[in-house]
């Protein structure tokens, strides 16, 4: 059996953002990690995109934040890891996809960054989308779950 810990958000971090055929969604994820273990790599991060009309979407860029409330999104930048690519349904990463209209869930893949929760961590990507003309930056959240092992009772 193990016991978990983790952050009950009160305000989410997830946004959406709007510019002329494109809207897109910042997804939740989820990762863990084991208390004085290894922190939990995260290396995407998921997104709704709605198209009105045929576009060819990239990433101009992705920023990694962490806050340490509860109450509150994170703000504080991390780092900003280097982009990998446009990943949809499981298909290697690729540097622009072009996208028909309609719905499409896709993750954009960075090179890993360690998240590691103590008390009310929270850590989400801000990721900045370009289609032609347009550009967008919407923010999805990673909720992170410390494991306790359990240990073994010694009587």
């Amino acid at each position: 059996m193990l016991l978990l810990a983790a952050a009950v958000a009160m305000e989410p971090a997830n946004t959406t953002a709007s510019a002329g055929p494109l809207t897109v969604t910042g997804l939740s994820d989820h990762a863990l990690h084991e208390h004085g273990g290894e922190s939990a790599r995260l290396a995407s991060a998921r997104f709704r995109v709605e198209v009105a009309q045929p576009v060819r979407l990239e990433v101009a860029g992705v920023t990694y934040l962490r806050g340490h409330t509860c109450d509150a999104p994170p703000t504080d930048v991390a780092s900003e890891p280097k982009v990998v690519g446009l990943v949809v349904k499981g298909a290697e990463p690729t540097r622009r996809l072009e996208l028909t209209a309609g719905t499409h869930e896709l993750e954009v893949a960075f090179a890993p960054v360690e998240a590691y929760y103590t008390y009310c961590d929270r850590f989400a990507f801000r990721v900045a989308f370009e289609a032609g003309e347009h550009a967008v930056t919407a923010v999805a959240e990673t909720l992170v779950t410390r494991i306790e092992p359990l240990r073994e009772d010694p009587f």
